[in-house]
């Protein structure tokens, strides 16, 4: 997920909000599906508006943004 978050940032340039929320959902769905494991979708969205505190935090502990 966090590979997922980083690369949107990397892509725009700024941390990602509500409206980038599917770019990053999209990708995560896709290595799901490359990796051929079965999870439930409302599974996915759960966990990523759980960890999205974290995955930002991560992030800007990484590329020093303040």
């Amino acid at each position: 997920m966090y590979e997922a978050y980083r690369k949107c940032y990397l892509e725009s340039g700024k941390i990602p909000d509500k409206q980038m929320e599917n770019m990053v959902l999209d990708y995560v769905f896709r290595k799901i599906d490359d990796a051929g494991i079965w999870i439930p979708d409302g599974e996915i969205y759960h966990y990523y508006h759980s960890m999205k505190n974290k995955l930002s935090k991560h992030l800007k502990k990484e590329f020093l943004i303040v």
